[in-house]
């Protein structure tokens, strides 16, 4: 909250829920002279958490928040981007199991899509 201190020492973690912006205050302990910064924490609302196995040969298992999203699926993109499959996901689940069977070796981009943005991606690497 505006104006509350949160914490004293040489750090802290803090995890809000919502966007905010922290003000930091530096006292020197030589001087007593102090020194002022703002910090924009935003939170991230959807994303890829995991991805197993990775490198993976036959099948994936890919660990995802999306919880808020009214919809959403995830892509799976070559390097070169010729080839593009899209996997509709459950956003109340947070599991999606995928059949690699037919994709050829090669490193591949999974792409998180909530609301028809692109929130979070990472590489896949497909032996």
């Amino acid at each position: 909250m505006e104006n509350t201190l949160v914490n004293e020492g040489l750090s802290f973690t803090v995890a809000p829920n919502t966007n905010t912006s922290y003000r930091l205050e530096v006292i020197a302990d030589a001087d007593g002279y102090k020194d002022y910064d703002e910090m924009q924490v935003t939170v991230q609302q959807y994303w890829i958490d995991n991805i197993y196995p990775n490198p993976a040969t036959d099948k994936i298992d890919i660990n995802y928040m999306a919880s808020q999203a009214s919809s959403a699926y995830i892509t799976i993109v070559n390097q070169t981007s010729t080839v593009s499959n899209d996997y509709s996901i459950d956003v109340n689940q947070n599991t999606k199991n995928i059949d690699l069977s037919s994709y050829e070796s090669g490193i591949y981009t999974v792409v998180l899509v909530c609301d028809g943005i692109q929130r979070d991606s990472k590489n896949l690497v497909i032996q």
